[in-house]
């Protein structure tokens, strides 16, 4: 969860700074004309929002060209008193081009003061709403923030002070399109070819002229070390042209840096920090800088980035590319011939998917999990469907395959039903519903099992922003099919329907004898399922307590979940019986269990901050966790925000908000291995 999402639930959190901690003026993707408006009143973030987790540094200090300070207004609590705030470090900006410092440093000071309250900004979006945006020119716009004329006349101003060329409107890519970017400047590779080396570019984008940024994937084996693709971005900048682009650095963090002199004898610099790897490269006509992730691999584990590793990286890009010139006909002409691959590979792969339905149960299985992610996760059953005596294979959320004349066949697309996340149900009647109900998603679509497909016969869906039901009177992706409805009735609907109670199989023991779950103990039957599915389940624990004080108790267990890195971290999941079903009681995963029948969620604004800035209590009641209040905390303005159930969210003091972080006492858990639950 982002600070973005966290500060929307925060009544008076006020709009200026939401805005100004979640614009970055030069992430280059496809943008909404809104982000193109309010894009330049945090110009000077830049690279901070893209990569401030990563934040880096050049040696020499004269690449200084200003310093920014996050826009703080002034918050009250609720006697009208001032809420004091601890003052941030300023963020040093510095140049990632290497020259022309000066002009860079005033449009640095411009931006920095200009339109601070974003009133401009709201101004130059309801024109564009009402139909008449400011007459901008595209690249004043996209490549250099500008949304008022006053933006335009000051970037005019300054590049006919310092004699400077304006780059022309930056051109966004896909992942699919890196050939573009490569063809279009009549460049082979950004890479020396090495056998140890593969390499896979990604999305970029690029101007005209041949400033350029490229992002790629990289793995690498030598030998005592490995990269196992990890993340790499190229930036070339020319400095013939005004380049806006900023690195940051904060003054208060310990960088390694070093000058390395290449085989090549070309001269570079390396940065090196525990969240920083940077090479930097400043030659006649441009300057190189290029991230790279700050971690490799050795024996297994993930450790920071040695000097030696960056030295073996520096050796690997090649410095001498010099990007051609090119037209924006040039460029379509390779857009098109790039979507024209993309979508014969895409048909090609459908190809060969659907090819795959008729193999077998058995070499479908294979090739899912050969080309599906986290196959320990995917779950099967056979279960007639519809009633011919023949048993389906059922990939749950995937597909269902049946039999006809002694070959297998797709009998239904699970994933073409419109259902975000299609789960299967069979019900009585040779019946199935694809439900979901999972991120204030709740859709139930019910489909007849003919004899060689299914066909659809009624839903409901729930929209949780406009708080409003719909039946569902055809099913797939479109809302033209679907009428407004009551709660009362959607629940009707899906009740007349009579749920057939089963037991989903691991897909990767598709083929093994069956492990018998039919376990009386709901607990043990979960426990068994995770045991039977995950490798390394052994090592998940559990205890037993009567959390919410009804007189069962609860089955709270410590796991494992991975952050996208892959790195794994413990999450606790806790569960109830209802109706002598495992029930999880409306809550997913949480941290901690407090006194009195808490349970604690914490949540990082950066996945590698472990001291959390979000808190939320929920209280276990009979029908669930309640949720009771969450505390949060803006990683840029530094305020404390408050959101009690039931009432609006407010900016509140430090000493509130530890004051009600301090209340809840956190309870010692007597944990146990799984395999000493009695399964038996």
């Amino acid at each position: 969860m982002t600070a973005m999402d966290l500060l929307e639930t925060i009544g008076s959190i006020k709009d200026q700074y939401i805005l100004e901690a979640s614009s970055g003026a030069h992430s280059k993707r496809h943008i909404s004309i809104r982000r193109t408006l309010l894009i330049a009143a945090v110009v000077a973030l830049m690279l901070l929002l893209v990569g401030c987790a990563v934040i880096y540094v050049l040696r020499m200090q004269d690449m200084k060209v200003g310093e920014y300070r996050f826009y703080v207004p002034t918050e009250y609590d609720e006697n009208g008193n001032v809420i004091p705030v601890e003052s941030q470090e300023p963020i040093t900006l510095l140049s990632l081009q290497g020259t022309n410092m000066e002009a860079l440093a005033e449009w640095v000071a411009f931006t920095n003061t200009y339109d601070q309250d974003l009133s401009v900004a709201h101004e130059a979006d309801m024109a564009a709403k009402a139909g008449s945006p400011w007459d901008i020119p595209e690249n004043y716009q996209l490549t250099y923030g500008c949304y008022s004329q006053e933006m335009v006349d000051k970037l005019n101003e300054i590049v006919e002070k310092y004699d400077l060329k304006l780059l022309s409107s930056y051109i966004p890519l896909n992942y699919y399109e890196n050939s573009v970017l490569l063809n279009s400047l009549g460049l082979n590779g950004l890479v020396y070819a090495n056998p140890n080396v593969q390499v896979e570019y990604w999305d970029g984008d690029f101007h005209l002229e041949g400033t350029f940024d490229l992002n790629m994937y990289i793995s690498m084996d030598m030998g005592d070390w490995k990269w196992e693709r990890g993340s790499a971005s190229f930036r070339y900048s020319l400095k013939d042209y005004f380049d806006s682009l900023t690195g940051c650095m904060l003054e208060s963090i310990d960088y390694t840096q070093w000058d390395y002199t290449r085989k090549d004898g070309e001269k570079v610099l390396l940065v090196l920090s525990e969240g920083t790897a940077r090479i930097y490269a400043n030659l006649p006509d441009a300057f190189i800088s290029i991230s790279l992730d700050p971690v490799i691999w050795v024996d297994g584990e993930k450790v920071p980035m040695t000097q030696t590793a960056l030295e073996q990286f520096a050796e690997l890009f090649d410095l001498s590319v010099k990007p051609q010139p090119t037209t924006m006909e040039q460029v379509e002409k390779q857009k098109a011939d790039a979507q024209a691959q993309y979508e014969a590979e895409r048909a090609e792969a459908r190809a060969e998917h659907e090819a795959k339905y008729i193999t077998g149960y058995q070499e479908f299985v294979d090739y899912r999990l050969k080309t599906m992610p986290n196959p320990e996760e995917m779950s099967y059953i056979l279960y007639d469907v519809n009633g011919d005596g023949v048993e389906e294979l059922v990939i749950n959320g995937l597909d269902i395959l049946s039999i006809r004349d002694g070959q297998s066949y797709k009998y239904f697309d699970l994933n073409s039903t419109g259902v975000v996340i299609a789960r299967f149900q069979p019900c009585e009647g040779n019946i199935f519903e694809v439900y979901c109900e999972d991120w204030g998603m709740y859709q139930h679509y019910f489909y007849q099992a003919n004899a060689e497909s299914a066909s659809f016969l009624t839903g409901v869906t729930y929209n949780a922003v406009e708080d409003a039901w719909y039946l569902i009177l055809k099913d797939g992706v479109g809302t033209e099919s679907r009428q407004p409805t009551t709660a009362e009735e959607a629940r009707k609907i899906v009740d007349s329907y009579t749920r057939i109670d089963f037991d989903w199989l691991p897909l990767k023991k598709f083929g093994e004898p069956v492990v018998s779950l039919n376990y009386t103990d709901p607990y043990a039957k979960y426990i068994a399922n995770k045991l039977d599915r995950y490798d390394n389940a052994e090592n998940y624990e559990y205890t037993l307590m009567d959390v919410n004080g009804d007189g069962v108790d609860e089955l709270i267990t410590r796991e494992e979940a991975h952050k996208t890195d892959g790195t794994a971290y413990p999450i606790l999941c806790i569960h109830s019986i209802r109706d002598s079903k495992l029930w999880d009681m409306n809550m997913g995963t949480f941290a901690y269990v407090c006194e009195g029948g808490i349970l604690e969620e914490t949540l990082d604004f950066l996945e590698d901050d472990d001291r959390g800035e979000y808190w939320q209590y929920y209280r276990c009641t009979e029908n669930g966790a309640e949720p009771i209040e969450k505390i949060v905390r803006d990683p840029y303005t530094l305020y404390w925000g408050r959101v009690q159930a039931g009432k609006d969210g407010r900016t509140v003091t430090e000493e509130e908000a530890m004051s009600v972080l301090n209340s809840y006492k956190r309870i010692e858990l007597d944990m146990k291995p799984f395999p000493e639950y009695p399964l038996t």
